[in-house]
């Protein structure tokens, strides 16, 4: 099992795909069938905006970016977003 990042938020993950097939015998070429999320919120976010890239299911859903713990320029980049959008 590895550590992947979230595919809506970016948090790591252990995570172990699983495969239906070795991609030549379905439509599924091969991807996972389980897609590597970390909570219930970011497997709603997933599934309720198919259609939308994962940046843009985040959004919609009102999911934060994970940062690591004291990774300055984030927060730094998070406040400036918020002070942004507190003067629209």
């Amino acid at each position: 099992m590895s550590k992947e990042p979230c595919l809506i938020c970016g948090k790591p993950v252990e995570y172990e795909p699983e495969y239906c097939c070795p991609g030549i015998d379905c439509t599924c070429y091969g991807q996972p069938v389980n897609p590597c999320i970390c909570s219930e919120e970011c497997e709603g976010a997933v599934f309720d905006y198919i259609g939308l890239d994962f940046e843009d299911r985040l959004i919609k859903a009102g999911i934060e970016k994970y940062s690591e713990p004291g990774d300055e320029f984030e927060q730094r980049m998070k406040a400036a977003e918020d002070f942004m959008d507190s003067l629209r």
